[in-house]
């Protein structure tokens, strides 16, 4: 686009070219986003027709508006100003329809700057050179992007002609043909033609009149009756540079859509779930797989068009350099060359024996061999340029139908696992459940120890029967402990947590790797999607950590293409914010969350492995950046970990995400009339201290950077129970 608009002040031709090249980014780039149909490359057409496929290119580059320069990304005012900017190109020169070749006549030809005899002139050509130009009012402008100016057809003056147009070619096809004396399949048959010769000559009503030296006749284009094809049309040799720019560019594009697809399958975009957004990208990868697909095959027939085309230029640059080698002469029986008698010569050569002195080769001939020999290295480079570029598509084309592939196993791989789950589940269960939580452990744990920490903490029965779910990391090597095999999600690579990492001179932390986290991510969704599959909607699910859980608690919510009840983050942080960001927009339903992801953040303090003052900027760049809602809680004494104080907070947060609020009692009970609450029960209006709180009060410390399974002040009750407090209070057991 730069080069269109640069080209734009460098005259009325450069113009032209700068507008054609401009609506080619621009309908290419349309195609591209709109989802990489395939267009076709416009192919020279017979004289008399039309090029479907440039007509079709410009049209398609005018519907589809601005392209790249659109009034969005240019301001107002910007395209208004490049329509008034076309409107005048064309007011200056009317733009052809079709090009054609021209072949400059015996004296040669000048080339003017502009279209006018008192202009500046270029260069002047000698006779026999082929060229491509548009023809615009008797002078033809010449088509090649290296080269401009403008030539007279014909002095209007002196009648002199300076250029004819080149007759097209024509191949005659595999049953060959028959030469006729008048364009009448009655008339004499001069000659017959076998398939593949090709002849040069002017069509008109059906027929094409041979044009040459010394040929004549009439070859009939197709048969009336049987509508057999006789002769095919050839496009110029000049069109292979054409159709090798076009080539290069589309196979630019498809290593732009290839490189996409490989950076989405890096960070697992292109199926973060199943659902209806995981199969909205699918059917998307599929569709880009199957239009690369037919764009490199179409760029592989158009290479394999052009090195068959090059080679015929070869053939030809072969035979004339062949025929500039003198005959030899007849020799004697010794060897020697027999001269002529002049009694052989015949008489009208007898006085121009000076024409027979002349050396050899005749400059005509040396002329036209190095003519073909420039076309033949010319059609040569071009074959390059397009089965290089055809290469390139296939590789891309390659690249993006294993994507699709791989995005298809992944798929029925997850659907698999979450059934086999689910049915394992529904098998082990002993009611139907209406609610879950899923529990992320720390690093360097499992979740044994938190099973009998959170005994104590339960789901109110008006959320129905809530399930819990303990997955657990997998072994991985540990930067931070020297490559010891431990249990994480993905790997930390420094402690503590900070914004900035004191030194000479300070520097900022090294973040985690996305890969590491999107890896992690799929794992919570494997859990979340098994519960979907047993029924439970998604809504209904609540995911909880601590430490490394709770920071991948934020990716796991975030980047679900269903909304969850919320997140849990327990002395947590959030890594990769900015993978986290690309990745949550990409996972938002097209109209947006019906509501915000809930989130309830605690944190110490003291805490310190994780800085608090990056926990509450980071907690705010959550609420503000990505429209979460974030309840943040900041407990002055706690350090790492968990104590009574944080599980009865999180208690009546999953209370109200997954239970709702607590329906109120009539006035006189709110005033403290009537009968007294039972032991362990709420009182409307005031906090919830449960009677597990106060049984947890003896738990251990957990040493800060160490095991996280207690904080400063927790504790908890024997795995797998749940205390009677919480049953006479109406609560579910927490486990099942």
């Amino acid at each position: 686009a730069t080069l269109a608009q640069g080209l734009h002040r460098l005259g009325p031709t450069c113009a032209l070219i700068g507008r054609c090249s401009q609506h080619y980014v621009q309908a290419k780039t349309a195609e591209l986003l709109g989802g990489m149909q395939p267009g076709g490359i416009p192919q020279a057409a017979p004289p008399g027709g039309s090029r479907d496929g440039s007509k079709a290119s410009r049209a398609g580059s005018k519907a589809s508006g601005s392209g790249l320069h659109g009034g969005t990304s240019r301001g107002g005012g910007a395209g208004e100003e490049d329509e008034g900017e076309e409107a005048e190109v064309q007011g200056e020169i009317a733009e052809p329809q079709e090009s054609s070749f021209w072949v400059v006549c015996e004296n040669g030809v000048k080339v003017y700057a502009e279209p006018s005899t008192d202009a500046t002139v270029l260069e002047e050509l000698p006779g026999g050179t082929r060229l491509e130009g548009f023809e615009t009012d008797g002078w033809v402008r010449r088509a090649n992007n290296d080269s401009a100016g403008c030539m007279l057809v014909k002095d209007h003056e002196t009648q002199e002609v300076y250029l004819l147009k080149e007759p097209p070619t024509w191949q005659v096809s595999g049953n060959g043909t028959n030469v006729f004396a008048e364009p009448s399949m009655q008339a004499i048959v001069l000659e017959e033609l076998p398939g593949g010769t090709r002849i040069q000559g002017i069509v008109s009503d059906g027929w094409v009149q041979r044009v040459g030296d010394g040929v004549i006749g009439f070859v009939p284009v197709n048969d009336p009756v049987t509508e057999e094809v006789y002769l095919e049309f050839v496009p110029p040799l000049r069109d292979m540079g054409k159709v090798a720019m076009e080539a290069e560019l589309c196979a630019a594009e498809m290593r732009l859509v290839a490189a996409d697809v490989r950076l989405r399958m890096e960070e697992d975009d292109l199926l973060p779930s199943i659902g209806d957004r995981g199969e909205e990208r699918r059917v998307h990868l599929h569709g880009q797989a199957e239009a690369t697909g037919a764009e490199a095959e179409r760029l592989a027939a158009d290479a394999e068009e052009l090195r068959a085309r090059a080679a015929e230029a070869q053939d030809l640059a072969d035979e004339a350099a062949r025929a500039l080698i003198p005959p030899e002469p007849e020799l004697d029986e010794d060897g020697n060359p027999i001269e002529p008698e002049k009694d052989e010569i015949p008489d009208d050569l007898r006085e121009s024996d000076s024409e027979l002195s002349e050396p050899w080769p005749p400059k005509e001939m040396v002329e036209r061999a190095e003519r073909l020999a420039a076309e033949a290295k010319e059609a040569a480079k071009q074959s390059k340029r397009t089965t290089e570029a055809s290469e390139s598509a296939t590789a891309s084309a390659t690249a993006v139908r294993d994507a699709l592939q791989t995005t298809e196993e992944e798929l029925k791989r997850r659907v698999d696992t979450a059934a086999r789950v689910a049915s394992f589940w529904s098998e082990a269960r002993t009611e139907d459940i209406s609610c879950a939580v899923i529990w992320l452990h720390g690093q360097g744990e499992s979740e044994a120890a938190w099973q009998t920490k959170l005994a104590g903490v339960s789901v109110h029965e008006r959320a129905g029967p809530c399930r819990w779910i303990w997955p657990r990391a997998e072994l991985q090597r540990c930067s931070t402990r020297g490559g010891v095999l431990t249990p994480q999600w993905f790997d930390t690579p420094e402690f503590p947590i900070c914004r900035v990492v004191r030194g000479v001179p300070d520097r900022p932390r090294i973040d985690e790797h996305p890969k590491d986290l999107t890896k992690a991510t799929r794992r919570a969704h494997a859990a979340i999607e098994a519960l979907e599959a047993e029924g439970l909607p998604s809504d209904r699910i609540v995911l909880a950590g601590f430490g490394q859980g709770a920071a991948l608690v934020t990716h796991a919510v975030l980047r679900f293409q269903r909304p969850l009840a919320g997140g849990a983050i327990l002395s947590g942080w959030i890594p990769c914010k900015e993978a986290l960001a690309k990745a949550a927009a990409a996972s938002m339903p097209p109209g947006g969350w019906e509501s915000a992801p809930q989130f309830f953040w605690c944190h110490g303090a003291r805490d310190g492995v994780v800085e608090p003052r990056l926990a509450t900027d980071q907690a705010k760049w959550l609420r503000e950046e990505l429209g979460a809602q974030v309840k943040f809680r900041m407990f002055p004494e706690l350090a790492f970990g968990v104590d009574a104080e944080v599980l009865q907070a999180l208690e009546a947060w999953l209370d109200d995400r997954l239970a709702g609020p607590e329906p109120q009692e009539d006035d006189g009970e709110e005033n403290g009339e009537g009968e007294e609450p039972a032991e362990g029960g709420d009182d409307v209006g005031e906090e919830k201290v449960p009677a597990r709180a106060q049984a947890q009060a003896k738990a251990e410390a957990a040493p800060p950077g160490g095991s996280s399974l207690g904080g400063s002040r927790s504790g908890g009750s024997a795995p797998g129970t749940a205390p009677s407090s919480a049953v006479s209070r109406g609560r579910t057991p927490s486990r099942q």
